[in-house]
């Protein structure tokens, strides 16, 4: 849901960059087959008494650069809308989030953590857009090329299904055994999963190289009986190396599918967050402003530490003019106390009463701009003051 509806600014990107990836792919799967062509016509000239024909080299390579051309073209565009899909979506989300996180409440940014939400509008984020490029552009690629290479390879000769049959399950349970172990190791340390990783792809190209080795096998033999032709031998071994590839490829995709998935949950957590810290629904305005500060029987505990109070029953007169200071030891209350006056949280029982109006009856707005504070720790976030204000 919450892809949807930020993708639907940008639906017209979103179905422009996979179309143009099926122009990509489709012209990779062409390519076999035109090189075919020049080894069988061209260079061997076999329906031409073996006697080859350079008109065909030459026409049939202008053929295949002009499909090149194309691809490479349709390849650009397809990242061109990939990537404004991808940013505007994240710029969104993102814009969307730290407006949410400017109105949290203490109590809020201190459950989240202020490194958590920090994490949460970059990387997180980043993820959800590398999510949504990967699944308008970099799915549409890896299925084409897998189901059409498959489709190819075996429009060129049923023999050559033997030989993926028999590497597929191979590099299926290869990716399926490696993830697996690296989601396991990825909770101790990132050094492992790298390591572990890194003895995929050499079993993968081994795999890969075998099966090239198989292709050439049943070539041969299919080459002397007369079945196929050698073109046909190269364009199997170049559909090989794309239906596998692709299969490696479907692993890394979904390995961004997951990072995707979870940086999402993370991130509705703060756009599904209300604030705590409520305007009220009538703001009551003070006769006389003249800075008189009550505290009426007030206690406060942090949630879920009802048996644990940071303030109880707090009875306390600040007049106009006058200069206060509270001490106390480190953690009895100090800052608790003042946080209380502009509502960066809410008393648990009693009122705090600024020109003797509960300041729950204040707009947020109206009753901030009534007090000057200077933190003791700081947020610092990338705004200017007016944006901040606003």
């Amino acid at each position: 849901m919450l892809m949807l509806k930020y993708l639907k600014k940008y639906w017209f990107f979103a179905i422009l960059a996979p179309l143009f990836m099926l122009g990509e792919a489709g012209m990779d799967l062409v390519q076999p087959r035109l090189m075919s062509t020049i080894v069988d016509e061209g260079v061997l000239g076999l329906s031409n008494n073996h006697v080859g024909d350079l008109s065909i080299v030459i026409r049939t390579g202008l053929e295949m650069i002009l499909l090149v051309t194309f691809g490479g073209f349709c390849g650009v565009m397809s990242g061109v809308f990939a990537n404004l899909c991808g940013q505007n979506f994240g710029n969104d989300i993102r814009k969307d989030a730290f407006s949410k996180i400017m109105h949290l409440s203490f109590e809020q940014t201190d459950r989240f953590t202020t490194g958590s939400l920090i994490t949460r509008v970059t990387n997180d984020i980043t993820q959800l857009q590398n999510f949504v490029m990967q699944c308008i552009r970099g799915f549409v690629r890896t299925f084409i090329l897998f189901g059409g290479g498959i489709f190819c390879m075996l429009s060129l000769n049923l023999s050559f299904g033997v030989v993926i049959a028999c590497a597929l399950p191979l590099v299926m349970f290869t990716v399926i055994f490696f993830l697996r172990k690296a989601n396991d190791e990825l909770v101790s340390t990132q050094l492992d999963v790298l390591l572990l990783l890194s003895y995929m792809t050499p079993i993968m190209n081994i795999v890969l190289n075998v099966s090239v080795v198989a292709i050439i096998k049943v070539g041969a033999i299919e080459v002397q009986a007369g079945a196929i032709t050698p073109g046909n031998v190269m364009a199997a071994i170049t559909y090989t190396s794309q239906i596998l590839n692709a299969v490696m490829r479907m692993s890394m995709i979904f390995q961004t599918v997951s990072r995707g998935v979870a940086s999402g949950k993370r991130i509705q957590e703060i756009l599904d967050c209300t604030p705590a810290i409520e305007d009220a629904v009538e703001s009551k305005t003070p006769e006389k402003t003249n800075g008189k500060i009550e505290f009426r029987h007030v206690s406060f505990w942090y949630p879920g530490m009802q048996n644990s109070k940071v303030l109880d029953d707090i009875n306390l007169t600040i007049h106009p003019g006058e200069t206060f200071a509270i001490l106390g030891a480190t953690g009895c209350g100090k800052t608790t106390l003042v946080n209380l006056i502009p509502r960066f949280y809410d008393v648990t029982e009693g009122a705090v009463l600024v020109d003797a109006i509960d300041v729950r009856d204040y707009k947020l707005q109206e009753l901030r701009d009534k007090i000057a504070i200077a933190l003791q720790k700081s947020e610092m976030f990338h705004a200017t003051i007016y944006e901040y204000h606003k």
